[in-house]
């Protein structure tokens, strides 16, 4: 586990901003030029996976999704923006939300 993901928890403690507007056409972004706009502090984690939330809701009639952990993505991402908050150094993917294909095993 790493250190970001350590402090994913209530033990976190306060809250990273997710006010930076995310491009309108967000979900045309690659993975690492996702990740890239995170790591230049242009968009925060957390605004991304709300930004993808939001997507996912708005296309609900499209099936794409057997389940969805809201909760725990948004915990995820805000322990990110902490984690680059407090110096730590970027990660080549961090911050960026993925999608698991259904025939991939997760517990």
């Amino acid at each position: 586990m790493s250190e970001w993901q350590r402090g994913a928890g209530a033990a976190g403690g306060e809250t990273v901003s997710s006010a930076i507007d995310l491009p309108a056409d967000f979900y045309t972004l690659t993975g690492s030029e996702a990740a890239a706009l995170i790591s230049e502090r242009k968009i925060t984690s957390r605004a991304l996976v709300e930004g993808w939330l939001a997507r996912i809701e708005a296309h609900k009639d499209l099936n794409a999704f057997i389940s969805v952990n809201a909760e725990a993505a948004l915990r995820q991402a805000q322990a990110y923006d902490r984690y680059l908050k407090n110096g730590g150094a970027c990660l080549p993917l961090g911050g960026v939300p993925i999608a698991v294909k259904d025939n991939i095993h997760v517990a």
